[in-house]
């Protein structure tokens, strides 16, 4: 069975969506594939980063904060921004609530990562 994955009022991703990765110097780097919650939260917050940033913006790095006890969600911490002198990156965090259809079940946790 397919998950669908939806945050905030961007376009829902579908599991095994593939798309192309940019590097922090907005170069193409590889393809990769959504398998599971966390790289759609990746991918949105590479959305949010292009939004408020530009062509420039990219996500730095996503972790899981928490999800629900029911299966239907979860919130992922990202670090988004703008390369800066000496490779560094300047931006800052954001949280993402990355919804699942259908729900992860103590049996299916495979949507999830």
């Amino acid at each position: 069975m397919t998950a669908t994955y939806t945050c905030d009022g961007f376009k829902p991703i579908k599991q095994g969506h593939e798309h192309i990765e940019y590097d922090r110097r907005g170069e193409p780097s590889q393809y990769r594939e959504i398998n599971d919650a966390r790289d759609a939260a990746w991918l949105f917050a590479n959305r949010l980063a292009k939004r408020e940033y530009g062509k420039r913006g990219y996500c730095h790095h996503v972790r899981m904060d928490c999800a629900s006890t029911d299966g239907r969600y979860a919130n992922y911490e990202a670090f988004i921004g703008v390369r800066v002198e000496g490779g560094a990156t300047s931006g800052k965090n954001v949280w993402l609530a990355v919804y699942i259809e259908p729900a992860a079940t103590p049996g299916n946790l495979q949507p999830w990562g």
